[in-house]
């Protein structure tokens, strides 16, 4: 029984259909970039997005308890310049 590697699952070049590897993007975590791979395909040099895997568990991502009014005024006069 076969099992499918991340090359394999790879998506194709989207202009000569060649295969493409994934590369770490180098401007990762800077302004609005969220893909953390692009694709590089190896045949024109192409480069495009690898699709965005979310692997923050659900839990980690809701607040462990609601802020209280009181908590968020002191957030805000902290904020004020």
């Amino acid at each position: 029984m076969a099992t499918e590697t991340d090359d394999e699952a790879l998506p194709p070049c989207a202009l000569c259909a060649a295969p493409t590897r994934r590369e770490p993007n180098p401007f990762y975590g800077t302004a609005l970039s969220v893909h953390r791979h692009v694709l590089v395909c190896t045949s024109c040099a192409t480069v495009g997005f690898a699709p965005v895997v979310d692997d923050t568990p659900e839990e980690a991502r809701c607040r462990p308890r609601r802020a209280g009014l009181r908590a968020r005024m002191a957030g805000w006069y902290r904020a004020l310049p």
